[in-house]
């Protein structure tokens, strides 16, 4: 199974976006983040929960939390279900759960 990069995509490969990548890496807190949203999304079930109901359940910014989401994505641990549900003013937003 590929481990992704912090730089593949939808990573921006601008020098901030370089910088945060290298620093989130360096101390862990990626993979602090990863394993909390599968953690989250496997107690949910099959209810799931959306990118916006995890970054504030998790109090953590969307540019912390959506990253750590494509990468267990691409590991194959969540997917994205075809249902949605209000995103918090965000509109509709899809549904994730634990694969």
């Amino acid at each position: 199974m590929h481990t992704p990069s912090l730089f593949d995509p939808p990573s921006v490969p601008s020098g901030a976006s370089l910088a945060a990548a290298v620093r989130v890496k360096r101390t862990g807190r990626a993979a602090a983040l990863r394993s909390h949203i599968l953690a989250m999304l496997t107690a949910a079930g099959d209810t799931g929960m959306t990118r916006v109901e995890l970054h504030l359940a998790l109090n953590e910014q969307e540019n912390s939390v959506r990253p750590r989401i494509w990468e267990l994505m691409r590991e194959g641990k969540v997917r994205q279900t075809d249902r949605r549900r209000d995103g918090h003013g965000h509109g509709p937003c899809s549904v994730l759960v634990a694969a």
